[in-house]
């Protein structure tokens, strides 16, 4: 069974057994969800903890709502930290990779300036993108958002293991296949999967990476689109990936 839907609440704590709720959730709790009076329902606020409630009251005219809260839960976070550091699709491309990247476990967001980048990032990009994951984890039901950074050029992006055990893969057709890099999957706490643009890196990124020791994976023979890179190599990863 699918079990109750879930909607995003950012609480810290619910201290009351029931919540007064209001705004964007609200609306959609009654709009687009159509949810009754006595209709059960989960919250989510992103961070691990979740509440499994029970609508009592609805007033559709002002979109407001009071719930029943029955049980509060912690959800604790994903074993492995799984980071897209990625160009930019343009336009609708850009949200079919975050919600399909977001449903397969990526926990982070890192959007890439490369030398051959087409993508622009914006402040109204950055709350787009936030919104779009938020969507993806209700409807995958995920007690974690996954973050949105700010854009960051290539040559900044991390390929040791300053912050703890990283691994970080960079996509290219010329790569090794993903069955390689087994050993160093299962030890890594973090993996990052780097996805240049379609044009390809620039011979200046291709020797900042060969400097780096950037190992590289091969997802297919053939160039591929930003999306089908981004979402093929986090499912690549999510298959190595052993879950205790």
């Amino acid at each position: 069974m699918a079990g109750p839907p879930w909607f995003y609440y950012p609480f810290d704590h619910l201290n009351s057994e029931k919540l007064e709720l209001s705004g964007v959730e609200a609306n959609h709790i009654l709009g687009a969800r159509r949810i009754h009076p006595g209709d059960e329902l989960v919250l989510s606020n992103g961070q691990g903890r979740v509440a499994n409630c029970t609508l009592l009251e609805a007033d559709k005219k002002s979109r407001s709502l009071i719930l029943l809260v029955s049980l509060i839960a912690e959800i604790e976070p994903p074993q492995k930290q799984i980071i897209l550091a990625s160009a930019l699709a343009k336009g609708d491309r850009l949200s079919n990779l975050l919600d399909m990247a977001c449903q397969l476990g990526m926990t982070c967001f890192q959007p890439v300036h490369f030398e051959r980048s087409v993508g622009k990032w914006s402040d109204n990009l950055a709350q787009r993108c936030e919104r779009i994951v938020i969507e993806a984890c209700k409807q995958s039901k995920q007690a974690w958002l996954p973050r949105i950074n700010a854009i960051c050029d290539y040559a900044e992006i991390p390929w040791g293991s300053k912050e703890g055990t990283v691994l970080t893969l960079l996509t290219d057709p010329y790569g090794r296949p993903m069955d390689a890099f087994q050993e160093e999957i299962a030890q890594a706490d973090t993996l990052r999967i780097v996805v240049g643009p379609e044009g390809g890196l620039s011979d200046t990124e291709l020797s900042h990476a060969q400097e780096e020791g950037g190992p590289k994976v091969r997802l297919a023979s053939h160039i591929l689109r930003v999306e089908t890179a981004a979402v093929a190599s986090i499912a690549a990863l999510q298959a190595h990936v052993v879950y205790e």
